[in-house]
Protein backbone atom coordinates (compact mmCIF):
# COMPACT_ATOMS: atom_id res chain seq x y z
CA UNK A 1 0.00 0.00 0.00
CA UNK A 2 1.53 3.57 -0.67
CA UNK A 3 1.30 6.18 1.26
CA UNK A 4 -1.12 8.40 -0.78
CA UNK A 5 -3.49 5.40 -0.76
CA UNK A 6 -3.39 6.03 2.99
CA UNK A 7 -4.48 9.05 2.71
CA UNK A 8 -7.42 8.58 0.44
CA UNK A 9 -9.32 6.13 3.01
CA UNK A 10 -7.94 6.69 6.54
CA UNK A 11 -11.10 7.33 8.51
CA UNK A 12 -8.46 9.42 10.70
CA UNK A 13 -7.15 11.32 7.82
CA UNK A 14 -10.90 12.34 6.58
CA UNK A 15 -11.93 13.26 10.44
CA UNK A 16 -8.78 15.77 10.70
CA UNK A 17 -8.96 16.66 7.30
CA UNK A 18 -12.65 17.69 7.75
CA UNK A 19 -12.87 19.36 11.34
CA UNK A 20 -9.58 21.27 10.43
CA UNK A 21 -11.16 23.24 7.39
CA UNK A 22 -11.25 26.94 8.13
CA UNK A 23 -13.88 28.29 9.77
CA UNK A 24 -15.32 25.06 10.73
CA UNK A 25 -14.36 24.13 14.80
CA UNK A 26 -15.52 28.49 15.33
CA UNK A 27 -18.96 27.73 13.02
CA UNK A 28 -19.56 24.44 15.59
CA UNK A 29 -18.45 26.57 18.67
CA UNK A 30 -21.05 29.37 17.88
CA UNK A 31 -23.91 26.71 17.79
CA UNK A 32 -22.51 24.97 20.90
CA UNK A 33 -22.69 28.46 22.40
CA UNK A 34 -26.88 28.99 21.09
CA UNK A 35 -26.33 30.74 18.01
CA UNK A 36 -28.57 29.00 15.96
CA UNK A 37 -29.62 30.71 12.60
CA UNK A 38 -27.40 31.81 10.03
CA UNK A 39 -27.64 35.74 11.04
CA UNK A 40 -26.38 34.72 14.33
CA UNK A 41 -23.78 33.13 13.23
CA UNK A 42 -22.96 35.84 11.36
CA UNK A 43 -22.74 37.99 14.08
CA UNK A 44 -20.90 36.07 15.95
CA UNK A 45 -18.22 35.32 13.29
CA UNK A 46 -17.65 39.24 12.71
CA UNK A 47 -14.94 38.18 10.12
CA UNK A 48 -16.54 35.49 7.99
CA UNK A 49 -17.02 35.14 4.22
CA UNK A 50 -21.28 34.81 3.75
CA UNK A 51 -20.41 32.04 1.30
CA UNK A 52 -17.84 29.91 3.44
CA UNK A 53 -20.36 30.43 6.34
CA UNK A 54 -23.39 28.42 4.01
CA UNK A 55 -20.40 26.23 2.82
CA UNK A 56 -19.44 25.05 6.00
CA UNK A 57 -23.02 24.85 7.22
CA UNK A 58 -23.77 22.52 4.69
CA UNK A 59 -20.60 20.31 4.64
CA UNK A 60 -21.31 19.86 8.50
CA UNK A 61 -24.52 18.81 7.84
CA UNK A 62 -23.42 16.37 4.99
CA UNK A 63 -21.12 15.09 7.53
CA UNK A 64 -23.90 14.90 10.11
CA UNK A 65 -22.44 17.03 13.00
CA UNK A 66 -24.95 19.59 12.24
CA UNK A 67 -28.95 19.27 11.77
CA UNK A 68 -31.18 21.81 9.77
CA UNK A 69 -34.35 22.55 10.75
CA UNK A 70 -37.06 24.71 9.62
CA UNK A 71 -39.09 26.35 12.03
CA UNK A 72 -41.14 28.81 10.62
CA UNK A 73 -42.56 28.99 6.74
CA UNK A 74 -43.70 32.49 7.17
CA UNK A 75 -41.14 33.96 6.88
CA UNK A 76 -39.11 31.45 6.72
CA UNK A 77 -36.80 30.87 10.00
CA UNK A 78 -34.00 27.91 9.95
CA UNK A 79 -31.80 26.81 12.80
CA UNK A 80 -29.22 24.37 13.04
CA UNK A 81 -28.37 22.25 16.24
CA UNK A 82 -25.25 19.89 16.49
CA UNK A 83 -26.26 16.28 16.67
CA UNK A 84 -25.45 12.88 18.63
CA UNK A 85 -23.08 12.76 16.51
CA UNK A 86 -21.63 15.46 16.71
CA UNK A 87 -21.77 15.40 20.66
CA UNK A 88 -20.33 11.71 20.66
CA UNK A 89 -17.23 13.14 19.00
CA UNK A 90 -16.85 16.20 21.53
CA UNK A 91 -16.38 13.62 24.27
CA UNK A 92 -13.40 12.53 22.18
CA UNK A 93 -11.79 15.68 22.04
CA UNK A 94 -12.82 16.36 25.34
CA UNK A 95 -10.19 13.29 26.14
CA UNK A 96 -7.86 15.03 24.00
CA UNK A 97 -7.66 18.15 25.17
CA UNK A 98 -7.30 16.77 29.15
CA UNK A 99 -4.45 14.22 27.55
CA UNK A 100 -2.47 17.21 25.94
CA UNK A 101 -3.04 19.64 29.39
CA UNK A 102 -1.17 16.65 31.46
CA UNK A 103 1.02 15.49 28.71
CA UNK A 104 1.93 18.67 26.75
Amino acid sequence: MTPKSCWEWCPIVTLVSFISKKWMLFIIRAIADGASCYSEMEKELQNINPSILSSRLKELQDFGFVEKKIVSESPVKIEYKLTKKWKSFSQQIENIVNWSVEWM
